[in-house]
């Protein structure tokens, strides 16, 4: 028997990956067809934006209500097209946009939270209202905070979301207003100022700790004296809203912030707060702070506390040395 002199062809493995790759091109290139979900329209004269950004006709019969209940009265996790949905989310770079948005529908807020994160992944403007929605009306923290997430992902300056989340403080149903003025100020946007402001006295602590929260964003000097109030113990009894009150008056930054952290360090019974209080009064107060700050250091008995007072008697230090030292030695 005579053996074989010649390799055998590669050009049936040639083809095969030719044809596979053609394959893949293909899915990544084609155009999508038009959507056939819903689109909420941009109000207050930026229906123009939505039709550049998204290339959807802007279309004033729809707007956010619609996203409430789906067609026929049916329950959404009971649809056939959900199947789609959780194949899409297999896939999210190259699924129907509809699929993943009909996902956020989820009764599991879970799987709320996975088609959400999906869709900021995604990075697709026509996503923008579903997330508005989910911002705004889900009954669970998870995915209205992964949702402003997502649309800052999609749109860091939010020309989509932050018309769709003024119109909320509008609303009258309460909830949506705290969560449009969070959301706005997510983005920067002080429109819900007034909103979170008076949520600090609001009876949730959660509630409370997310109006805090938010302050961090906006950097408004306006809310100091509302935040400094929150450290008196008496008047704030939870112990991580103090403590997120600190880390704004830190980041906000005056005056009145200085001396309201100067009195936490000293005053506050959770050692939480107070070294939280002493790192940021020493970023804040700079060398003026050092006697303050070894006063604190030599009357305190908590570990950790003391660890943030030295750390920041440390950095005061430091930059002192920085700011002594020849330009060309720098």
């Amino acid at each position: 028997m005579k053996l074989l002199s010649k390799r055998p062809t590669k050009r049936p493995i040639i083809l095969i990956a030719a044809f596979l790759g053609a394959v893949l091109l293909a899915i990544i290139f084609l155009p999508s067809g038009p959507s056939d979900s819903p689109l909420t329209p941009i109000a207050d004269g930026s229906a123009s934006a939505f039709g550049v950004i998204t290339g959807e006709e802007y279309s004033p019969e729809t707007d956010l209500d619609s996203w409430n209940s789906p067609p026929d009265g049916r329950v959404w996790s009971e649809l056939e097209d959900f199947e789609k949905a959780k194949l899409a989310l297999l896939n999210p770079m190259f699924s129907p946009i509809e699929h993943l948005i009909l996902g956020t529908k989820h009764t599991d807020w879970s799987v709320r939270w996975d088609f959400v994160d999906a869709l900021g992944s995604r990075g697709d403007p026509r996503a923008v209202p579903a997330l508005v929605e989910r911002a705004l009306r889900d009954d669970n923290p998870h995915p209205r905070w992964r949702s402003l997430w997502a649309l800052s992902v999609i749109q860091p300056s939010g020309i989509l979301a932050i018309p769709l989340l003024r119109e909320s403080l509008s609303s009258e149903v309460p909830e949506e207003v705290f969560n449009g003025a969070v959301a706005l100020a997510y983005f920067s946007d002080t429109q819900g100022l007034n909103q979170l402001i008076a949520s600090l006295s609001d009876p949730d602590s959660f509630r409370r700790w997310q109006a805090v929260f938010s302050f961090r964003n906006l950097g408004e000097e306006s809310a100091v004296p509302h935040l400094a109030r929150l450290l008196d113990e008496s008047a704030e009894t939870d112990v991580s809203v103090r403590s997120e009150a600190v880390m704004a008056l830190g980041e906000i930054g005056g005056e009145g912030a200085v001396s309201a952290l100067r009195a936490a360090i000293r005053l506050d019974s959770s050692p939480n707060v107070r070294w939280r209080a002493a790192m940021m009064y020493g970023r804040l107060a700079g060398p003026a702070g050092q006697e303050s700050l070894q006063q604190a250091l030599a009357a305190e008995r908590d570990a950790e506390v003391r660890e943030a007072i030295e750390n920041a008697l440390a950095e005061i230090a430091s930059a002192q040395v920085k700011e002594s030292a020849p330009v060309n030695s720098r």
